[in-house]
């Protein structure tokens, strides 16, 4: 029909999905990562731990990306003062997107995590500019894991994230 696009909006997100997934796989091999469980038996007598849902697994991975953001957000808003009021409905949609993923997580995962501290850039614009990157990047890795849900409700609940995301995004500088 001439009337359609030549390209739907399902084809460019899942080819900017597979493209984010694809980059982050590359980049695992070439620094020689792997997904090994340390553990898992080994012939050492360690027992496995108990097996975690595939949706658990992604939920666990949600709420990382999103505390990774909440995180840069809440020392950025601290170290520029003057950038507060843009910062604090992206750190109020962080706190409501903690707050929905919470039962779908084990408490254990739900510690603080302990990764390298986000170093706040000494300049507001730059400092404002690298949040939009990071929340760009952030939603980009919840799209992934929205098509990797099992369940539709899950699945819902991550585009529900990624679409809010999208809107604060507005409020930033392009990234």
């Amino acid at each position: 029909m001439p009337d359609q696009p030549a390209v739907t909006r399902r084809t460019v997100v899942s080819g900017a999905v597979i493209t984010v997934l694809a980059t982050g796989l590359t980049s695992g091999l070439a620094t020689g990562c792997d997904v090994r469980n340390p553990l898992s038996k080994s012939g050492d007598g360690v027992p496995e731990p108990a097996a975690v849902s595939p949706d658990v697994t992604v939920a666990i991975q949600a709420v990382g990306v999103i505390r990774a953001a909440q995180l840069a957000a809440t020392t950025t808003s601290q170290r520029h003062p003057a950038l507060r009021p843009r910062l604090t409905a992206l750190l109020d949609m962080h706190k409501a997107h903690l707050d929905a993923l919470a039962d779908a997580v084990p408490d254990a995962s739900r510690a603080t995590p302990t990764a390298t501290p986000f170093v706040v850039p000494a300049d507001p614009k730059v400092a404002l500019h690298t949040i939009a990157v990071l929340e760009t990047g952030g939603r980009s890795t919840i799209i992934g894991l929205a098509l990797r849900a099992q369940s539709g409700a899950f699945a819902r609940l991550l585009a529900g994230i990624t679409a809010a995301t999208s809107q604060r995004l507005v409020g930033l500088p392009k990234p």
